[in-house]
């Protein structure tokens, strides 16, 4: 995922400017490397313990080897209220771009072949 994909959030956690990628490669990266899994039911109602889980998740594309107990650890000691705010973002444009795609992954109201 580049940095143009509309659920990027840009948020400061520990020392350094984080891009928050909450995205399908996120979690699909978080279920391979680490074998969690996020349900669509969890995250219409996540609990704060999924909220940060999640900003970690969207750090996973630029720091793949970054441990959750780390993260966690630098997250205690940044601004959580401006982390999870970035974390909402990221799930808000997430949701919004898989809602603009149909079930053939084409954008709605974009028919194959039309013009």
């Amino acid at each position: 995922m580049t940095d143009n994909h509309p659920e990027v959030a840009s948020v400061l956690i520990g020392d350094k400017e984080r891009k928050l990628k909450i995205g399908p490669a996120a979690f699909r990266l978080a279920s391979i490397k680490y074998d969690i899994n996020v349900s669509t039911e969890e995250l219409s109602n996540p609990s704060m313990a999924l909220l940060a889980q999640l900003a970690w998740i969207g750090c996973l594309p630029d720091e793949p080897d970054l441990k959750e107990e780390e993260f966690i650890i630098l997250m205690a000691n940044s601004n959580e209220g401006e982390i999870l705010s970035a974390v909402g973002r990221s799930l808000a444009r997430m949701t919004e771009g898989l809602s603009a795609l149909d079930a053939s992954g084409e954008k709605k109201g974009k028919g194959r072949g039309k013009k």
